[in-house]
């Protein structure tokens, strides 16, 4: 019997090109680098082999070209499987250094060119079919734009004309009613009568056909009427009735059910807290005025408990709340706008249940309150303004919504919505809070003059309106539907790398090195998207980096110099404005102008 041809099977040995290890490939792992181990005989059964005639290698090499984040790390030798026991000590005592031993090396070498580049040509391209794709869709943005400003015309043409058809039908009427009076003018005293009859009889229906009810709930955005009439007020029935609570014990702190006003009252028998009141408990005898806000809770028996929720010099922060410690970051936080500004777990205080809360501070009492996050329900609009499906995934969160608010009555403002556990809704954020918040943190940076297009954040941000880049942008959103940014390929005379086209949609800092100075001189500054305002903002300083690392060096006495006022000692008598990286005089003209000594302020 002719005897069965011997496989022809190769193993083979990686060489880590950083850190000079040597062992054997059985494999790739999950990110695709190669799975190793060590190149002894006794680890022979786990060798990946390949046949050397068939195509297994070749897909290795594309999978691994195509997952490896770093395949110019490693290199590759192949080795005879029915040899490796003989010649890997001598491989191995070879790739201690590749560089000497090269010509030796060479027959087993694997040149893995070809699959690196066939790789690099696919990135590139994918990378050119998604430049097409961006383009097509900026073309087809482009083109709706228009669409909606001729739409836009033609519905303003379309008014104007049914304006001018209403004011010809007027004028018509009008002088139809002119001969009519003048051809009953023999009846004039009768016309007169009837008029008046008619008169009293619409102002009675008027007053028939008014509202009944005009609900002001100020988180629904909706006012009052405007028309100095009274409205009527049908009257909800309360969650309480009168006849469930016992009155002697409000009279028991002091408070007589009369002297509380009509608002107090409705928020007394709705489960809800009152103003602050004044009450009289008795402590040993002796009778104490203090200030508190009321409320009824029910005990387990169902009946109901009048609690006075008494005011507290300063929130116990230091302790934990219902099985929860603050951090210090959760301190400065509530005391700063009265929200913690997350969801925490915190205990069911009858069930030891931990159960994901909010936590606010009563801002009139100092008192911590918590209420499940089941418990919340987020709106779909505030007043006439709809809030975004992400928008409403941030109130859910906690975390505050700066928002330009329209009511019902049409007035708008702008306001910061949260979440808050005291008020058990969301609420307006007080306006003194949150401007109080913006003022500290631009107090808080050394101060430097602003220019005109940076009135947000002293001595940083130097905001770029969309409109202001060719009117590019106008008509467009900064943004997707979805609330992801929008992918834009350059900023005024900064056109974008594939990868600061990444690094902008990911939100990072995109360096731009054509920017322009006040005076009209090349220098760096840094473009990031703004998630609070919605669209990028320009900054001569790196807003990540803000706190520790002024501008970059090239341009930092320029910036200081030319858009800042400061004096910089080795320039200070030149006329003219600083170039990019100029800290002294460049000319022989500029160095004859640098003779007077000062003591101005240095930049260093």
């Amino acid at each position: 019997m002719e005897q069965k041809k011997k496989k022809e099977e190769d193993v083979l040995v990686v060489r880590d090109e950083k850190t000079g290890e040597i062992s054997v490939v059985a494999g790739l792992d999950g990110k695709g680098y190669p799975k190793r181990i060590p190149s002894k005989a006794e680890h022979s059964q786990e060798f990946l082999r390949f046949d050397r005639h068939g195509d297994a290698i070749d897909n290795f090499f594309r999978n691994f070209y195509r997952q490896c984040k770093e395949p110019t790390r490693f290199g590759f030798y192949r080795v005879a499987a029915d040899m490796v026991e003989a010649l890997l000590p001598v491989i191995k005592d070879l790739l201690r250094d590749p560089a000497a031993n090269a010509e030796l090396l060479a027959p087993h070498k694997v040149d893995t060119s070809a699959y690196q580049q066939a790789e690099e040509q696919q990135a590139a391209e994918e990378v050119k079919k998604e430049n097409a794709e961006t383009e097509a869709v900026e073309q087809q943005a482009a083109e709706e734009a228009k669409r909606e400003n001729a739409e836009t015309e033609t519905e303003e043409q379309q008014a104007a004309e049914e304006v001018k058809r209403e004011n010809a039908e007027t004028e018509a009427v009008e002088q139809q009613a002119a001969e009519e009076a003048k051809r009953e003018n023999t009846e004039e005293d009768n016309v007169e009568q009837q008029t008046n009859e008619k008169i009293e009889e619409m102002k009675q229906e008027n007053l028939e056909q008014q509202p009944q009810a005009a609900e002001t709930q100020a988180v629904q955005g909706q006012e009052p009427a405007q028309d100095g009439q009274p409205q009527a007020k049908t009257q909800r029935p309360n969650l309480i009735a009168d006849g469930d609570v016992d009155w002697k014990e409000l009279e028991r702190f002091g408070v007589k059910k009369e002297n509380l006003s009509e608002k107090d009252m409705k928020a007394l028998m709705n489960y809800g807290k009152t103003n602050l009141v004044t009450v009289n408990p008795t402590f040993g005898g002796d009778s104490y005025e203090l200030q508190a806000r009321l409320s009824f809770q029910k005990t387990e028996d169902g009946a109901l408990k009048l609690t006075p929720h008494f005011v507290r010099h300063e929130p116990r922060l230091d302790i934990p709340h219902n099985g929860y410690t603050f951090t210090d970051e959760d301190k400065k936080k509530l005391k700063q706008t009265g929200n913690l500004g997350r969801l925490v777990d915190v205990a069911d205080t009858k069930t030891g249940e931990m159960r994901p809360s909010y936590i606010s501070i009563d801002r009139l009492t100092n008192e911590i309150v918590d209420i499940p996050a089941s418990k919340i329900r987020i709106p779909d609009r505030i007043g006439l303004t709809e809030l975004l499906k992400p928008e409403q995934e941030i109130l859910r969160a906690g975390l505050a919504l700066p928002k330009e608010v329209t009511l019902k009555g049409g007035r708008k403002f702008e306001a910061v919505l949260q979440v808050s556990a005291e008020k058990r809704d969301v609420e307006f954020v007080p306006e003194y809070l949150w401007q109080g918040q913006s003022q500290r943190r631009g107090n808080g940076q050394e101060k430097k003059q602003q220019s005109p297009e940076a009135p947000d954040a002293p001595g940083q941000q130097q905001k770029e309106d969309g409109s202001q880049e060719n009117g590019q942008r106008r008509n467009r959103s900064w943004t997707n539907e979805d609330g992801s940014i929008r992918p834009i390929g350059k900023w005024k005379d900064d056109k974008f790398t594939e990868q600061q086209k990444a690094d902008y949609v990911a939100g990072k800092v995109v360096v731009l090195a054509n920017a322009k100075d006040d005076q009209g001189q090349p220098c760096t500054k840094y473009l990031k998207f703004d998630r609070e305002k919605g669209r990028p903002l320009t900054y001569s300083e790196n807003p990540d980096l803000a706190q520790t690392v002024a501008p970059s060096n090239e341009s930092r006495t320029q910036l200081a110099v030319n858009n800042e006022g400061k004096t910089n000692e080795a320039t200070k008598h030149l006329k003219e404005p600083l170039t990019q990286g100029q800290t002294a005089p460049k000319d022989d003209a500029q160095q004859k102008q640098q003779t007077k000594k000062s003591k101005g302020m240095k930049v260093s």
